[in-house]
């Protein structure tokens, strides 16, 4: 016998879980999660729908709608099948993920209840409340556990991190997980190695703002750009003073770009020079001579009075007028003389 409850939409509910708002909508563009949640209200009632019926139900081009798919399967929401589309159970993709059958526990997994962990667990519990309400889904505390193992976070910048990416209104496990590495590849451990870099940033974002409007620029430096910054501000040891002097001297070259400038920067910095004034006293000597020919290198060549004056003597003027002798002409026979 088959049984079936007869509801319309009036009276009807789709249910999206808890995972998909904590975890995978933040990360979603609009169109996306538009297509998913239609998706899972048609899906609830087995119903089939081509492409060009979900873009005019949508009010959205069938371009966006197939791009929309494609960032719905990439982020594991749903995948195709030989007609159509699945979507993807995430309690039991998250239960799967997070289960594993044992009988009892591991070393590591005890060592974790120990008291050396508390503090630990206390910082992950006050992650959940201050900026999850208390509704901290399982993938971000394992998330945050590969965190503290990888880069090996003390617990104060743990914290700091979620609420530095909550104060950029970019609370998502991918942007979070992104600052996490590029902290960690700048040598952050601790609060006090925090602190360094953030005074660095600030440096940083203070000396961008500053070399663009030197250089007239009404935009932002590209990533390239940025990485010659940091060389020479960190590397080289440059300051703001260093850097305009070597602006100035692009004023007077049309169409200098960042090479041009990196490579004033490289040649005072091969020459071991510190400070602005050593520069200032000694940056003619670093020039290179002009090559002969002129800067281009290209050889000389033949201008007026630019030769060496030849000399003759009497022979070659009588040879001359010898010439001058014979080419008279003659009158022809018979004729009159000219």
């Amino acid at each position: 016998m088959h049984f079936e409850a007869m509801k319309g939409v009036l009276l009807s509910d789709t249910l999206v879980p808890d995972l998909f708002l904590s975890d995978c909508l933040p990360a979603l563009p609009p169109n996306a999660v538009k297509l998913y949640l239609y998706c899972v209200f048609l899906a609830k009632y087995s119903k089939t729908a081509e492409t060009e019926e979900l873009a005019a139900r949508l009010e959205m081009e069938s371009d966006v709608v197939n791009a929309s798919f494609v960032h719905l399967e990439q982020e594991g929401l749903l995948f195709r099948t030989r007609t159509g589309f699945s979507l993807t159970d995430l309690k039991e993709r998250e239960i799967n993920r997070l289960y594993r059958k044992r009988t009892d526990s591991l070393p590591e997994e005890a060592l974790a209840n120990s008291a050396a962990n508390i503090r630990r667990n206390q910082s992950i519990d006050g992650i959940n409340r201050m900026f999850f309400q208390g509704l901290m889904s399982p993938t971000w505390y394992t998330a945050i556990d590969h965190w503290f193992n990888d880069f090996k976070f003390d617990d104060d910048v743990m914290v700091t991190l979620v609420k530095y990416c909550h104060d950029m209104g970019k609370l998502g496990l991918n942007y979070v997980r992104r600052v996490a590495e590029s902290w960690h590849q700048d040598g952050v451990r601790t609060a006090f190695d925090l602190e360094r870099h953030m005074e660095e940033r600030d440096q940083f974002v203070a000396a961008k703002k500053k070399i663009a409007r030197m250089l007239g620029r009404s935009y932002a430096l590209t990533e390239p750009e940025e990485r010659f910054v940091k060389l020479w501000l960190n590397t080289w040891k440059y300051g703001l003073d260093i850097i305009e002097l070597a602006v100035q001297k692009t004023t007077s070259r049309p169409n200098a770009n960042f090479d041009y400038l990196n490579g004033i920067l490289k040649s005072w910095h091969d020459a071991g020079y510190k400070t602005k004034e050593e520069i200032m006293a000694n940056d003619g000597r670093t020039k290179r001579p002009r090559p002969a020919g002129g800067s281009s290198g290209n050889p000389v060549v033949a201008r007026r009075d630019n030769f060496t004056q030849r000399e003759y003597d009497d022979d070659f003027f009588d040879r001359i007028a010898n010439v001058a002798l014979k080419t008279t002409i003659e009158p022809e026979e018979g004729g009159k003389q000219s």
